[in-house]
């Protein structure tokens, strides 16, 4: 779809800055329109989920794979399938592309041990090479995708991929080359909402465009975890950003930073880290370059920078720009709110952290994802309320004491750079901060919380 309007976009002499949202719409509606008539809002909703047009970019699990399965069942219940073929067979590549989607989740999170992984990968390989015509999926390629190369060794050995070309087709075991019948497809639908759970969780939505400064939180004896002092630098990894709001009589904002993790002294091959500040408005997306300065990345050399003149009460962007250098952060905690956005991204950018969050009043329980094994979700008085016992688990904590609430709570993520082995919260805001005093509020909570 995006190649289809990209490509309809350049070759119209007519769209410039002005009307280029409303011809997006328009070419998008069309090709749904033509593409699945009757059914065509329901497919609108099924690619605005996984392409992130409801703003929110998603990590492959059984609640991403149950959704898609259930759009496209409301998809096919807006046409006859015995009438319109040509409609039923475009969302059944999509049913067909959503299994596979279901298999490599399984194959991703399948226990090592013993030949556990390899049999759910044998299942994928299955499936993508019976339905290769669909083009759901490059099986040409199949054997080489990086996805998988921690297999290898056990794959040229099931396979033989001793001389195998990648434009082999394999099917010297007699695979099944049949078409997928409608029928069966109805089944992986039914199978697929049977078998992928929904987050055992009400998710909630809480945006940013109101973060506040609050002091409620001033006194909070819990600070910094995890990262060897008070004042010590903090590790990032890749482009990412951070939110600073300026309290009342604040106009200023020192950073102290370090990039690079060799030892050689010489600066990285890829480059410098930069960071940059700009005055920003979460509402109507606007924003204003301030400053910003260069990081060497010899992993020695330590720059201080003052962003100067800034104004008070007025929300900041700090974007981080890491060539692959890993950058180290350091700011005065007792100074300043500075939050981090916890969401699903193709990354995730702090690893190996602990750091805290709010739970408002309102909350029973905390729905969280912990992609290692090991990680900890805290409580106010710092006793661990979960830890995670296995990688990829969606769970549901469950708040004991409504003391417990109004307050922040400590996250331990064993988080790589991997987006699926990081953390990410649910229904609870998704700001998260290095102490309890660096939190910001939004607005609205500040006031029904009673943070004041």
């Amino acid at each position: 779809m995006g190649f289809y309007i990209f490509s309809k976009i350049l070759s119209d002499p007519y769209v410039d800055s002005t009307n280029v949202d409303a011809a997006i719409t328009q070419h998008k509606d069309d090709l749904l329109t033509k593409s699945f008539g009757p059914a065509a809002s329901k497919m609108e909703a099924f690619f605005d989920y996984i392409t992130a047009g409801d703003g929110q970019v998603k990590i492959l699990s059984t609640n991403l794979v149950h959704k898609m399965y259930d759009l496209l069942q409301q998809a096919r219940a807006e046409i006859d399938v015995e009438v319109d073929v040509e409609i039923r067979d475009r969302i059944n590549d999509l049913v067909i592309y959503t299994k596979i989607l279901e298999l490599q989740h399984i194959t991703e999170t399948a226990p090592t041990a013993g030949s556990v992984k390899l049999d759910a990968y044998d299942d994928l390989a299955h499936f993508v090479f019976r339905t290769r015509d669909s083009g759901m999926y490059d099986y040409y390629n199949f054997f080489y995708d990086p996805t998988f190369q921690s297999m290898k060794t056990e794959m040229a050995e099931r396979y033989n991929l001793s001389g195998f070309t990648p434009y082999t087709v394999r099917n010297e075991s007699g695979w099944d080359e049949s078409p997928v019948s409608d029928p069966e497809i109805q089944t992986i639908i039914a199978c697929g909402l049977a078998n992928n759970p929904l987050y055992p969780f009400t998710p909630i939505a809480y945006g940013i465009a109101d973060l506040q400064t609050t002091t409620a939180f001033d006194e909070d004896p819990r600070g910094r975890h995890g990262e060897g002092g008070q004042d010590n630098f903090k590790v990032v990894h890749e482009d990412h950003a951070w939110y600073f709001k300026t309290k009342p009589h604040q106009n200023s904002l020192t950073i102290t930073a370090m990039a690079g993790s060799g030892a050689s002294g010489e600066p990285h091959i890829n480059g410098n880290a930069i960071i940059l500040l700009y005055k920003v408005d979460l509402v109507t997306g606007s924003e204003e370059f301030i400053d910003s300065f260069e990081v060497i990345s010899d992993n020695v050399t330590v720059t201080t920078h003052t962003f100067s003149n800034l104004l008070e009460n007025t929300m900041y962007r700090l974007d981080i720009f890491d060539p692959s250098v890993l950058v180290h952060l350091k700011w005065n905690k007792d100074e300043y709110k500075i939050v981090y956005h916890l969401k699903e991204t193709g990354t995730y950018h702090l690893r190996n952290n602990y750091s805290y969050f709010y739970v408002p009043k309102s909350n029973t329980n905390i729905g969280v994802y912990l992609g290692r094994a090991g990680s900890k979700v805290y409580r106010p008085d710092d006793t661990v309320a979960y830890t995670s016992s296995s990688d990829y688990e969606y769970v549901s904590v469950d708040i004991l004491d409504l003391d417990h609430t109004g307050k922040p709570w400590k996250l331990y993520c064993r988080g790589t750079a991997n987006a699926a082995q990081g953390c990410y919260l649910y229904n609870v805001p998704t700001q998260i901060a290095r102490s309890p005093k660096e939190l910001l509020i939004q607005q609205s909570l500040i006031e029904k919380d009673n943070l004041l």
